[in-house]
């Protein structure tokens, strides 16, 4: 199944393979927002934007993009998102997925998983704990591990709180 991926994302075309590798890094899911923000970073064929910012050419052709990875039935699109007011997505297939992720140079990877901690935990959850959690897993991935060690922090005093029940202390 590896081989096959690597032969499948191999003639994918560059701009639809350059969003979903960075899409990968996110995980099996990921959302329009975090991708924009991996994009603003690591910004491949996208268009610069130099525009005032009511018009945003990225967003624009990013927003093509994964239509036509909808369409080439790479993702789909997910009808609840888990974080609520950001289009979620999920890989079709999980070892595309990999393989995408495989595809990007060790010192992108490290920047994508920054920029993936950092957005998710700008995001305002509602059960803030796992998504704690999974940044700390960004974090430590991007060699940032005081960052991590506080997200598991924060992750585990939301555990805490969850399950006090009201407690005496």
């Amino acid at each position: 199944p590896e081989a096959l991926s690597r032969a499948r994302i191999a003639v994918i075309p560059v701009d639809i393979r350059h969003v979903l590798s960075l899409a990968s890094v996110f995980g099996e899911s990921f959302w329009f927002g975090a991708v924009l923000s991996a994009l603003r970073v690591l910004q491949g064929g996208a268009p610069a934007t130099r525009e005032p910012w009511f018009v945003d050419p990225t967003a624009d052709w990013l927003g093509q993009v994964l239509e036509s990875a909808v369409t080439s039935d790479l993702i789909f699109v997910n009808g609840d998102s888990v974080i609520p007011g950001h289009q979620e997505f999920t890989f079709s297939s999980d070892s595309d997925r990999v393989a995408l992720y495989e595809s990007l140079p060790m010192t992108d990877r490290n920047t994508l998983h920054r920029v993936a901690a950092q957005w998710l935990t700008s995001r305002a959850h509602t059960q803030p704990g796992p998504w704690h959690e999974r940044a700390a897993e960004h974090y430590l991935h991007a060699g940032d591990t005081l960052r991590g060690a506080q997200c598991l922090l924060k992750a585990g005093l939301c555990a805490r709180a969850l399950h006090d029940l009201g407690r005496t202390k």
